[in-house]
């Protein structure tokens, strides 16, 4: 398959010429990494797909420490990039995270297509909080079949950052066909920058079948909270998982709450994630919202 590149502003654009048809997303397969357990302040993994398939997303979970959160999960096409950071404290127990990577041969992706996008922002010293956010939409007539995002620093607390946060990585719009994605994350408490970056992928949607559900808990103050979401699609079979962590009234959550596992069983029909405050907890009533884009 012959693929375009086309580059306009902070996105890019990549359209692979249509292969055969397909009513439902054929040849899903995994592959699995394991971090070394140890109490460093930050860890990245890099977890490639068999040969011949393409990366749609994946799934982490953290084991050893609570206050660890994930920084980033982000299909790069032949490989997911995992990242989970220590809070600026540091822990000093080992910790260590897995890490699954959700990949698809091309060909049963008509009409496959990337949409990237990025937001850099300047933070200050002073306790104040940057909110970041991207949001992109499939080109027409396509689903997105996809996604992912990562935050990081151009400071040198590199990945280990106060108050850095990746908030929410999920499909954007209503109804249930997923046709595209955002991203939120937030930083604070340095002189520096903070880089948000998101990827969708699509397919063509007369071609592939994709639909997404949601699930939610109440909006409270709790020191954890988990939610599973299953598929009623018509194979049942999770592709991608979505989070987002919101305060109480809706906008996404810059405080003590993070995300550390995302993707409980996948490629069968239910994902599950786990949100937690970090030390010492906060007052405020927030939610985790879980999604699967499924087929």
């Amino acid at each position: 398959m012959a693929a375009t590149l086309v580059a306009a502003g902070a996105a890019a654009l990549v359209v692979v010429t249509p292969g055969s048809a397909s009513a439902a997303i054929v040849g899903l397969t995994t592959a699995s990494g394991q971090t070394a357990s140890n109490s460093s302040s930050s860890k990245t993994l890099d977890v490639p797909c068999p040969n011949g398939t393409t990366a749609l997303g994946g799934d982490m979970q953290i084991t050893g420490n609570n206050q660890v959160r994930i920084l980033a999960i982000y299909p790069q096409f032949s490989f997911v990039r995992f990242r989970a950071a220590e809070p600026a404290e540091g822990v000093s127990a080992a910790w260590s995270f897995s890490a699954t990577a959700v990949c698809a041969p091309q060909s049963s992706l008509p009409g496959y297509a990337v949409v990237t996008g990025g937001d850099t922002q300047t933070v200050l010293d002073g306790g104040e909080t940057v909110r970041v956010n991207i949001e992109r939409v499939c080109p027409n007539n396509k689903v997105l079949v996809g996604m992912g995002g990562s935050i990081s620093s151009g400071f040198d607390f590199g990945a280990n950052l106060p108050r850095t946060r990746l908030s929410r990585i999920a499909s954007n719009n209503g109804g249930d066909v997923p046709t595209s994605y955002r991203i939120d994350g937030s930083a604070g408490g340095y002189d520096g920058t903070v880089e948000l970056n998101g990827i969708g992928i699509c397919a063509d949607s007369t071609q592939v079948s994709v639909r997404q559900f949601s699930n939610r808990t109440n909006a409270t103050s709790v020191n954890a909270k988990n939610v599973s979401v299953p598929c009623f699609s018509p194979t049942g079979t999770v592709i991608t998982a979505g989070f987002t962590v919101l305060e109480e009234f809706g906008t996404t959550a810059d405080f003590n709450v993070s995300v550390t596992s995302v993707g409980v069983s996948r490629l069968t029909n239910t994902v599950g994630m786990i949100a937690r405050e970090s030390a010492p907890g906060t007052e405020e009533n927030w939610q985790l919202i879980g999604q699967a884009l499924c087929t």
